[in-house]
């Protein structure tokens, strides 16, 4: 029996008709996500017949965002902690939150993606000049730097990582030095809208990029190498990316976001 049944489904936004008649079930199982009111945290929350609260309730600033849980009930995501630093984080039913922590000389850091094993995949980041963020996996116990694993010798900068399935592959970063990362698979079933930006090998043009429709990483990185000639790009983000830009007939939709990446010029001009 479907524990989410959906038919026919319709949504405009002004002129704009995002979705027409989509129809879809969702299985018996459990989803994880976030919910929260308007200036107030976010609570990580978990669906399994009913919505949990599982992260986010523990103080008045401890936002709290779940991404993603496997089979055995293991949500992964993010946590605010009593510093008012975000944390990665670990959910399990009956026990406390873990908190991962950060790398070194990091500030914050969150998971996006578990497999049946417990492993996990994330960034540690900086909110602070100089910006850096560093790729990380979750081995069930620690939180470690990928670019620790990588073999000696190789000059490859790990920002984040998005995704890993159950025989621990890792989808990352975008282009690197003109070659798609090797673990951009082909037949990756993650697909979101997607952005990022890529720049010339002399630096002088740089491109930014959405995709219209869903596509997993390999088809846009792809975009960069193949189609605009860019040998190396940086993935932003596939879960929130948006788009205003009504002189080409685009408004996507969602929750309200002020420009995250913009071009201006003067009054005029």
């Amino acid at each position: 029996m479907a524990m989410i049944e959906v038919e026919g489904l319709t949504r405009t936004y002004g002129p704009t008709r995002a979705i027409d008649g989509l129809t879809f079930s969702v299985e018996a199982g459990q989803l994880v996500g976030f919910a929260w009111n308007l200036f107030e945290p976010n609570d990580a929350i978990l669906f399994g017949g009913a919505w949990v609260t599982i992260g986010g309730t523990d103080g008045p600033f401890q936002n709290a965002e779940a991404n993603a849980i496997n089979d055995s009930g293991l949500a992964v995501g993010l946590q605010a902690f009593p510093s008012g630093s975000w944390h990665a984080a670990v959910w399990s039913f009956g026990s406390p939150t873990l908190d991962l922590g950060v790398l070194p000389g990091h500030s914050l850091s969150e998971l996006y993606s578990v497999n049946e094993a417990g492993e996990a995949v994330g960034r540690s980041y900086t909110d602070f000049a100089p910006l850096v963020s560093k790729a990380v996996w979750y081995d069930g116990a620690t939180l470690r730097n990928l670019e620790d694993l990588l073999a000696p010798g190789l000059d490859v900068q790990l920002h984040e990582a998005r995704e890993i399935n159950d025989n621990g592959d890792i989808a990352g970063s975008a282009v690197i030095d003109g070659a798609l990362h090797p673990r951009f698979l082909p037949d990756s079933t993650s697909r979101y809208i997607r952005n990022g930006v890529g720049t010339s090998l002399d630096g002088t043009r740089v491109v930014f990029a959405i995709s219209r429709n869903t596509v997993t990483f390999h088809e846009f990185a792809r975009l960069f190498r193949d189609e605009l000639n860019l040998p190396n790009a940086l993935y932003f983000d596939g879960n929130i990316s948006r788009l205003y830009a009504p002189q080409i007939g685009r408004n996507d939709p969602g929750f309200s976001l002020g420009p995250i990446v913009g071009v201006v010029e003067p009054s005029g001009s």
